[in-house]
């Protein structure tokens, strides 16, 4: 039963992280293909061995063909946890789900994100 149910890879769908001050940062999710992603259901949280953070919850009606919306500001000591992003969409009638997962340590030396023309991070 389980080899019937079709799960679909997502593709074209990008997290990222641009720096605005020390400890803040601004989140984009990137939608680099040619249809829209509707019904878009975001979950973050952030966590270490010693705090967790609230799980904040975002529902975005839909992302146009090849384009980008901010749906989040990391503000302080949240900014130093481990932090979880969660990202479940329709195309159609399929529905995809994307992880990403990232930490202050990770976002160094900051590139060129040719598509937002800024410097920051991408998360594939």
């Amino acid at each position: 039963m389980k080899k019937d149910i079709y799960i679909p890879t997502p593709s074209g769908f990008h997290l990222a992280i641009l720096p605005l001050e020390e400890n803040c940062w601004d989140l984009y999710l990137i939608n680099r293909n040619e249809h829209s992603l509707q019904n878009i259901l975001v979950v973050t949280e952030a966590q270490s061995e010693e705090k967790l953070s609230s799980k904040l919850r975002y529902f975005l009606e839909s992302i146009p063909p090849v384009s980008y919306i901010k749906f989040e500001t990391v503000y302080g000591e949240v900014a130093h946890l481990e932090n979880f992003i969660t990202v479940t969409y329709y195309v159609g009638l399929d529905i995809y789900e994307k992880n990403f997962s990232f930490q202050a340590s990770q976002l160094e030396g900051s590139r060129p994100i040719p598509f937002l023309d800024v410097e920051g991070f991408l998360l594939d």
